[in-house]
């Protein structure tokens, strides 16, 4: 006999096109094509809907949601306690994200919404948006990459840079730590002279080649031994520019790849 819509069974293959091992052993409760309202166990869960108006309200545990359907609908997923995970097939382009100050997500996707509460990640077909990370320590790691690498920073090495600042760690101590680091070097060579380093800032910041009073101040400063290369990555990832540039990025979650 076929399990009614709604029941609970081991997850063998899940229909959803993207499973990328987030379910991982969790039970599938699958939804119908109608609006559904579905409640959770504490226990850690997926939770995949499909069309209608559906709500969704887990128990504790570590829960994924599941929609795949870039429909009209309107839906509503509550993870409650744990760490919770709404994965949409969709690019980052295709959304519309929206953070409240009470800490409620919403997100606009195509003619449809769906409206988050305590739910902790937003998973994409190109990267994620992190709602559980905030504060000035969070937005200084993440310029930090910004500003050293020039790129998106990954999940891990975010999260562990957010958490090292937070434990008190000096920024210009966890900034020269970026500066002496191996992808740091594979980038731009194991000695790079202070001239070809503030070039480099240049253009990971701004974007732009430096003007000559600019590249001969900060070289000066690391030359005469003012500053070490840490403070003067510390002083151009909390520039203006720099947070002007990251923050689509972290205005509303922070988009890690």
């Amino acid at each position: 006999m076929e399990d009614e819509p709604g029941a609970t069974r081991p997850l063998v293959s899940a229909s959803f096109m993207f499973t990328e091992g987030i379910i991982g052993d969790r039970p599938l409760i699958e939804g119908t094509d109608g609006a559904d309202g579905v409640f959770g166990t504490a226990a850690d869960e997926a939770f995949e809907m499909f069309g209608g108006d559906d709500v969704v309200r887990a128990g504790g545990g570590d829960d994924v949601f599941l929609d795949a359907e870039l429909d009209a609908a309107t839906d509503r997923y509550d993870g409650g306690p744990g760490s919770d995970l709404l994965r949409l097939d969709a690019r980052r382009a295709e959304v519309l994200v929206d953070l409240g100050e009470d800490g409620g997500v919403t997100v606009a996707r195509g003619a449809g919404t769906d409206l988050l509460t305590s739910v902790e990640t937003l998973a994409l077909d190109d990267g994620r948006y992190l709602f559980d990370e905030s504060g000035p320590q969070a937005g200084l790691a993440y310029r930090l990459y910004a500003a050293a690498f020039a790129r998106t920073p990954d999940e891990d090495g975010f999260r562990f840079w957010t958490d090292v600042l937070e434990e008190g760690t000096n920024p210009a101590n966890v900034a020269d730590r970026f500066a002496t680091s191996d992808e740091f070097f594979q980038r731009y060579g194991t000695d790079p002279n202070p001239q070809g380093y503030v070039t480099t800032l240049y253009i990971n910041v701004l974007d732009r080649l430096p003007d000559g009073a600019g590249l001969r101040y900060w070289s000066g400063l690391i030359d005469g031994g003012t500053l070490d290369r840490g403070d003067v990555l510390l002083s151009f990832a909390q520039s203006v520019e720099n947070r002007e540039n990251t923050a689509a990025d972290t205005e509303d979650g922070f988009w890690v790849v």
